[in-house]
């Protein structure tokens, strides 16, 4: 299934983030097949997020918090 999935989700996570990392910290269920962030809330610690889709707010606010998104 896919997820949308708000910013401030990954407030509590740190470093890499993949599909897996959001699964394995419960974020997302097991079942997801894709994930797509958007602006709610904001993130202040560096997120590097790996093969997760993101909105153009929810990318803006990953690179102003020093993050990166590939």
């Amino acid at each position: 299934t896919a997820v949308k999935l708000p910013l401030s989700a990954l407030q509590s996570l740190e470093g890499e983030v993949t599909l897996q990392t959001l699964i394995a910290h419960n974020v997302v269920s097991r079942n997801t097949k894709t994930v797509k962030v958007y602006l709610s809330g904001t993130v202040s610690k560096v997120i590097k997020m790996k093969g997760i889709r993101c909105t153009k707010g929810a990318l803006s606010a990953i690179k102003k918090a020093g993050g990166e998104v590939t």
